[in-house]
Order: C-alpha cells, then structure tokens, then sequence
C-alpha cells in the first residue's frame, strides 16, 4: 500500500447524515442522493465525493452507528434538501492512501496506517478515529468510483 503525507484543502460539502447498520447504507441513502444530484444539477462523475466515519463501526452497536456521506457542493441547500445538511471537510494535513475493494474491508486498511504506518515513521494520528468532540476532524475518505445504482 502506497501511503503519503499531504496536505489537504478545505472543501465545502453537502451531506447525507446516515445512522444505522453500515450494510444498509447504501439501501437508506442511495435514492436521496440520487434526488439531491438531480435536484442540482450535478453530473454523475462531477462533485468529489467523501464519507466521514462519525462513530467506530467496530466499537459501536450496528443501530447506533452514524457516517456522513458527503457531496462538494458551495451552494444553497433548498427546502427538498432536507436530508442534507451543509458542513466543512476542513483543510489538514493527511495520511493518504488509495483501497481498492469493497468498503467493508476498508477498516483494515485504515488500522494498517493508524497503527503501523504512522507510527513507523514517528507520525502521530490524531485522537479523532471518529469522535469529533475532540476538536480534530474524523477519519474520512475520497471515493473515486461510482456505484451502479448511483452515487456511492
């Protein structure tokens, strides 16, 4: 795995506040982004596209579990939009990495860098893996692919 540290800038995002078990994400979230894209405008390969993990899926019960699927967007949110809620990626220095599969194995990865990778190289993670209470930014990553149902 190919792991760099960089800087990343702040992005102005629109997202879907999701909570619940992670294996049916897809299936709650799919059809209000595809709305929220259509709504706007958005081409289905244009605005980059996050998720922020807000709680540990392997430390929290399934029910409980809360993850922000994030659009770029810089506009106005509009009364339809009312599942999204306007927020900030802010601009931080990174561990950046690229995973290849399926997001269930994505945990794995992210544990190989926060507890090897850093470490190995005198880096400190920050104490935020998904509490955002401590005043730093929770995990989060770019996807680079587009689902066939939509958005993912």
């Amino acid at each position: 795995m190919n792991v760099v540290i960089a800087h990343f800038g702040a992005v102005e995002v629109a997202a879907f506040e999701y909570r619940g078990p992670l294996d049916r994400f897809e299936e709650m979230a799919v059809p209000f982004l595809v709305r929220f894209y259509k709504a706007h405008g958005l081409p289905r390969e244009g605005p980059r596209r996050f998720g922020v993990f807000t709680t540990d899926p392997n430390t929290t019960p399934p029910a409980e579990n809360t993850y922000d699927y994030c659009v770029e967007f810089s506009g106005s949110l509009a009364e339809s939009d009312r599942h999204m809620t306007k927020k900030v990626i802010p601009g931080l220095r990174c561990a950046r990495f690229r995973h290849r599969g399926s997001t269930n194995e994505l945990h794995a990865a992210i544990q190989m860098v926060w507890n090897t990778w850093l470490p190995e190289r005198a880096e400190r993670a920050t104490r935020a893996w998904c509490d955002p209470t401590t005043g730093e930014h929770p995990i989060f990553f770019e996807y680079i692919g587009f689902g066939p149902k939509g958005p993912t």
